[in-house]
């Protein structure tokens, strides 16, 4: 791998190698000032800015292990005034920021300590990271309010509001812990999070039956040992890293169910995303899709059988989900559908569809892995089809109502004295 020519990109210590692969590195001194360095190559899948994230996460972890290394064997937590003092006047926001992940290294999923390495070094550190702990105000939170609302994204389009207020859960969940840290007052104090003209719109964001079909269709022609894992996620509802993470032994067909009680994310396998295991349907069309990718796999002697995983990487270990973002994106175009195609464009379908087919809600967030009703609701994204049959079944039942009444005497819209006597009587 050191041979490969590496070749600079616009993030720094990101660099792209000649097999399309990427290459991050980080590096760092310690307290000696001996120069500390991490390496990591990346598969070619990921985009330059899921590779740039990976470099910030790589960044976070380098420095949270000096900051291990250097830490004193035995802690004295000082009083409170005096952390206010001479130690709040010598550390920065950026100095904070370190020891802080290094705290909240073994707390956090991987997936999650990466999201906040990518906040804080590319949002954070860069336009408070300066700043003195104890010079810190509630108004430098509102000034980087206004910095972040004016941010555009790599397409040069403002940030959504999700996107927004996910940076500032981040800043404001260590501000608060600073705060509490050094005994300062809370800068977050009746701030209001980031806004943006752009809403998340989940609607067209998911695919239509007919859709659902001519992707599987897509897949089964042009990518055929990808259609097993695709067609589970399409009728199961599961995430991808809850997909890659499944094995043989969590099926129990006795029972129609798959036991979802774990989540793999770039290798780390851990709790699902709710950390709560749950069933989700195991049914007999399921059961024949699986059985056929089983046979294929024991006819090749695939060497992820041994492990046991449904859907083994070609090493044998977990996959990646970058490899089916491919697979998806190809066969959604080869179909024609004009939506970009996804694992999650695949999960929000599977919960739009059971909530326009009429499933009840409980039974949906027991599918989908939901904590709340609001979450079921916020990944439905409802076809105009269907809001178009509501509308029109509803015309029919105020048209019918209209007709009954009219039918039984009720005048109701008609102040005409004939209206309810001139036929009956003639009858």
């Amino acid at each position: 791998m050191a041979k490969m020519r590496k070749t600079k990109t616009k993030y720094a210590g990101v660099f792209r190698l000649e097999n399309g692969g990427w290459w991050i590195q980080a590096t760092q001194r310690d307290a000696d000032g001996r120069r500390k360095a991490r390496r990591r190559a990346l598969p070619s899948e990921l985009s330059i800015d899921e590779a740039a994230r990976a470099r910030a996460a790589l960044v976070a972890e380098l420095a949270a292990e000096l900051a291990e290394d250097e830490a004193p064997a035995v802690e004295v937590r000082p009083s409170a005034a005096h952390r206010r003092g001479p130690k709040a006047a010598t550390t920065t926001v950026a100095d904070y920021v370190l020891s802080w992940a290094a705290t909240k290294r073994s707390l956090l999923k991987p997936s999650t300590r990466e999201h906040y390495a990518d906040v804080l070094g590319r949002f954070v550190v860069p336009v408070i990271g300066s700043l003195r702990v104890d010079e810190l105000t509630r108004a430098d939170v509102v000034g980087w309010i206004g910095w972040a609302q004016q941010q555009k994204n790599r397409f040069d389009r403002p940030y959504a509001q999700a996107t927004l207020r996910s940076w500032y859960r981040v800043l404001a969940t260590m501000l608060r812990d600073m705060a509490a840290e050094f005994g300062l007052p809370d800068p977050t104090t009746r701030v209001s999070p980031p806004k943006s003209k752009v809403r998340n719109v989940r609607e067209g964001v998911t695919l239509t039956p007919e859709q659902i079909g001519a992707l599987l269709d897509a897949v089964k022609r042009d990518y055929p040992q990808w259609h097993a894992e695709v067609y589970m996620l399409f009728f199961s509802g599961l995430r991808v890293g809850e997909l890659y993470a499944l094995k043989w032994e969590d099926l129990d067909p006795a029972r129609g169910v798959i036991n979802v009680c774990r989540a793999v994310w770039r290798g780390h396998v851990e709790l699902t995303k709710t950390d709560n295991p749950r069933e989700v349907a195991l049914t007999d069309r399921i059961r024949e899709v699986l059985d056929d990718h089983r046979m294929r796999l024991v006819r090749e002697q695939h060497p992820g059988l041994a492990a046991g995983l449904v859907f083994p990487a070609d090493t044998g270990g977990h996959r990646h989900g970058s490899s089916l973002q491919k697979i998806l994106r190809l066969s959604g175009k080869a179909a024609g559908i004009p939506t970009r195609c996804g694992p999650q464009v695949i999960r929000r379908t599977v919960n739009t569809t059971l909530v326009e087919d009429g499933v009840a809600g409980p039974v949906v967030r027991a599918q989908m892995g939901h904590t709340s009703e609001k979450m079921t609701t916020l990944y439905a994204g409802i076809h105009p089809e269907a809001k178009l049959d509501a509308v029109n079944r509803m015309h029919a039942l105020v048209e019918a109502a209209s007709a009954a009444g009219n039918t039984s005497g009720n005048t109701s819209g008609n102040t005409s004295p004939s209206a309810g006597t001139g036929s009956g009587g003639s009858k």
